[in-house]
């Protein structure tokens, strides 16, 4: 038999469909969004990535297998070599569990065999694909917002409440009703015989460690996050990398230093504090560039609120999906990442995932030998303090349990180890979604959600992750030199001390962190915090209190956030909470607001 091999550049997106009609509205919306079709048949069709080239694609006359996101295969000296994966899932001795052991990355595969067609994900569903199965049709795609625009579901109140309230979900649930998520444990089957798709469960390959020292536990860790970055630099040619002052982003910096890799640093500011940029990121960020002869580019994404919620329309929402509610829908954000290919950019790095190696504030301050799930619902996951003094939500404790309840926390770990590592399932798709958005275009992984890495990072004691000293002993093995430069975190400096492992803080900071509970309320907070040393500190805040009033007139009108039940306290203050996080709550509101109005045409 002729075996017949074609290479199609990267794919960006996928799209499958049974429904004429519902696939002629997608590929109409992703051409129009320019992403071009590199394969297509039988309902099944794969878009390329917008700036990126390479093999993505295999078939022969027995069947074809196509592969999303960013990935690399660690079975064969190849680890790009798609007609490998090919076979292996062909072969009755290896199949699709066992290319899932050697499948690193974040990526979604599709592959068409026998008169059947499998999708599945990576084994920590960093990669974000969602799916409807009804009698209308079936519908596979990588934002929910396109799913329901075609599927036409019904808003799912409990579970916008829920994302709402907490840092994220747990669960594989969205918006909207019977739309779902594709999980790390789960596989759709689609049978082209009887026209029928259902969803398989899977095998993931978790891996136990018991670690008896900081030593054995860095080791262990340091030479598999090697490993993998070694693999997946194979087809990269030049990095970029969101550098801010803090540890996260400078563990992946001393992590590309390390491997001599072409790197690029950069970091966008705006005139709020909906983008958290500060003058002292931005200071440090040059300070990185000149020492280490780095080439920097800085990117102003001021843009003012009300203009981003106003260009929240249709063809918005068809470009973006849900990814649209980013910084608030900065537009100036969302398209930055169009010019980096222009600098032969082809991968690009966040900070995000590596905050699994550091201590978690929100759990240190409430911890206490009686830590429940009640007390980590209101005290532990609740965003960004919002839920104490701006929104009021009866059932919250409720609704965030019930997430918890999804979670199998068994595990050798002592308890605080294992709500560390809850949080951090509920952060999961907060550490990948930029990577997820970027996927479209270019590549992006957050690598330390890789399972490889998360299996190791869950079973390391919690103490060893508090005050960084994990993260700052992964820098100073890779790049000792970067620990010279201040430290920028939590809105403070920290000075790196190489006897102890640990940043001497300063005790301004130590000494507000002591009083501030107290005076939060107060005037004296009013007169010494507001008036006089934020606006020297973070003097993008003077336009804090238009953005809440701002935020408050647009959630009181909106229907969402009205069907979701969460309501304005009584005692409204303007203040103690992370505005960033409410005006992204009031650009979700708009965005589902407008996906109702859009379904109902």
């Amino acid at each position: 038999m002729l075996t017949l091999e074609i290479i199609l550049i990267d794919m960006g997106k996928l799209l499958f469909t049974n429904n004429q009609d519902w696939e002629n509205i997608l590929r109409g919306i992703y051409s129009r969004n320019e992403l071009n079709k590199n394969y297509s048949s039988n309902g099944l069709t794969c878009y390329a990535k917008r700036y990126v080239d390479s093999e993505n694609c295999y078939f022969d006359n027995d069947g074809v297998v196509a592969i999303i996101g960013t990935w690399a295969y660690l079975n064969d000296d190849n680890p790009f070599n798609l007609n490998v994966i090919y076979q292996d899932l062909k072969s009755e001795d290896k199949g699709v569990d066992y290319v899932r052991k050697y499948l690193i990355g974040s990526y979604a595969l599709a592959y068409i065999q026998d008169n059947k067609l499998r999708i599945f994900v990576d084994e920590c569903h960093t990669y974000a694909l969602y799916y409807y199965i009804g009698r209308e049709g079936v519908v596979v795609t990588n934002t929910y917002y396109h799913v329901e625009k075609v599927s036409k579901q019904e808003f799912d109140e409990t579970v916008f409440a829920t994302m709402l309230a907490s840092v994220g979900l747990c669960s594989n649930r969205t918006p909207f009703k019977n739309i779902y998520r594709l999980l790390e444990n789960e596989y759709i089957e689609y049978d082209f015989a009887i026209h029928q798709a259902i969803i398989k469960k899977c095998d993931v390959h978790t891996t136990s460690y018991s670690f008896g020292s900081m030593e054995e536990a860095l080791k262990v860790l340091k030479d598999e996050i090697e490993l993998q970055t070694t693999v997946l630099n194979k087809r990269v040619h030049k990095k970029f990398l969101f550098a801010t002052g803090g540890l996260d982003s400078r563990v992946k910096l001393a992590l590309d230093l390390f491997h001599s890799k072409e790197v690029m640093i950069g970091y966008w500011k705006g005139e709020d504090s909906i983008t958290n940029g500060t003058l002292q990121d931005a200071k440090i960020n040059e300070l990185l560039a000149s020492e280490f002869s780095l080439k920097t580019k800085i990117f102003d994404v001021s843009q003012h609120f009300r203009e981003c919620l106003r260009t929240i329309d249709e063809d918005e929402l068809d470009r973006y999906g849900e990814y649209i509610s980013i910084y608030a829908h900065n537009q100036k954000w969302l398209t930055l990442f169009d010019d980096l290919h222009k600098e032969n950019i082809d991968e690009v790095e966040f900070g995000m995932d590596t905050d699994l190696l550091r201590e978690i504030g929100s759990l240190d301050d409430s911890f206490d030998e009686d830590y429940d799930n009640s007390k980590f619902a209101i005290k532990g996951c609740l965003r960004g303090g919002l839920f104490n003094y701006v929104f009021d939500l009866p059932n919250v404790c409720k609704l965030i349990c019930d997430e918890i309840k999804l979670v199998n926390l068994d595990s050798q770990n002592d308890l605080k180890t294992k709500y560390a590592n809850l949080f951090n399932y509920f952060r999961h798709d907060m550490g990948c979604y930029f990577s997820n958005m970027l996927n479209e275009s270019l590549f992006s992984y957050p690598l330390l959600h890789s399972k490889r890495i998360w299996d190791i990072i869950y079973n390391i004691p919690y103490d060893y992750r508090e005050d960084s000293k994990l993260s700052l002993r992964l820098i100073n093995s890779w790049c000792p030199m970067l620990l010279n430069i201040p430290v920028f975190t939590h809105h403070h400096y920290g000075i790196y001390n190489r006897q102890k492992g640990v940043l001497k803080k300063n005790w301004r900071y130590l000494l507000l962190l002591r009083i501030k509970p107290y005076v939060l309320r107060s005037k004296l907070y009013d007169i010494l915090y507001v008036k006089l040393i934020e606006p020297v500190y973070r003097p993008q805040n003077k336009n804090n209190e238009i953005l809440f009033q701002t935020s408050v007139a647009s959630l009181q009108s909106s229907e969402s956030f009205i069907k979701s039940g969460v309501r304005f306290r009584k005692n409204l203050i303007g203040k103690g909470f992370d505005m960033a996080a409410l005006c992204t709550i009031v650009a979700k509101c708009k965005f589902v607001d407008q996906v109702l109005n859009v379904v109902r045409k």
